[in-house]
């Protein structure tokens, strides 16, 4: 039951319209976490215009975190394109990159949240409870995870059948050739067939 889940954990669809949902999902995603860090950022960089129970700790934190959220974010919006073409004309490498990018993201993410949530909890109730939500959001991420690794298995799978039906082909039309005549190794003996003729007329001279 657990290997059928992963080889085939859509049912419903393909796994190639599948990955081409979520790849579209995620840009949608990342849209929105660049504008919920800007809103961040302006905060950050202009004090008190959206928590200004903020400490200057939490600000000088707050910058390079914020920062390097918005990198990734920016990246994973060219991953999940990537993605997206990747299902679409089934490279499994375009695939590869977004699936270790959306590891690596998916650890980030929550030690992100371990910090946030006892940083955030007294002064800014609702940056905890987004932090928490990260916590839920984790099942999701991994099946999500699941659909791409299949995908990907499936696509390996069908270029070595397709390798391997390749290489079957050539013998049997190899073995059909012999078996019509056609040695197309054996050449005439030219000197041989002349020999005799060359012997004959040295015996008349």
């Amino acid at each position: 039951m657990t290997l059928q889940l992963m080889l085939e954990p859509c049912p419903c669809t393909s796994l190639v319209k599948a990955v081409k949902v979520l790849a579209i999902a995620d840009i949608v995603w990342c849209l929105l976490n660049i504008i919920m860090i800007s809103f961040v950022l302006v905060d950050l960089y202009h004090p008190g215009t959206l928590y200004p129970e903020f400490k200057e700790m939490t600000r000088k934190i707050g910058k390079p975190v914020s920062f390097l959220s918005l990198s990734i974010y920016i990246l994973g919006i060219f991953l999940a394109i990537g993605l997206y073409f990747g299902a679409k004309k089934k490279n499994a490498g375009l695939c590869c990159l977004w699936l270790v990018f959306s590891a690596v993201d998916l650890v980030f993410s929550l030690v992100i949240a371990i910090l946030q949530v006892p940083l955030y909890t007294n002064k800014a109730p609702e940056v905890a409870v987004a932090s928490f939500l990260i916590f839920g959001a984790v099942a999701i991420h991994i099946y999500i995870l699941l659909v791409v690794l299949s995908l990907i298995i499936q696509i390996c799978e069908e270029k070595r059948l397709q390798g391997s039906a390749g290489d079957e082909a050539q013998p049997k039309s190899s073995s059909k050739n012999l078996e019509a005549g056609d040695y197309p190794g054996e050449q005439p003996d030219l000197l041989e067939e002349s020999l005799p003729v060359v012997s004959s007329s040295f015996v008349e001279v």
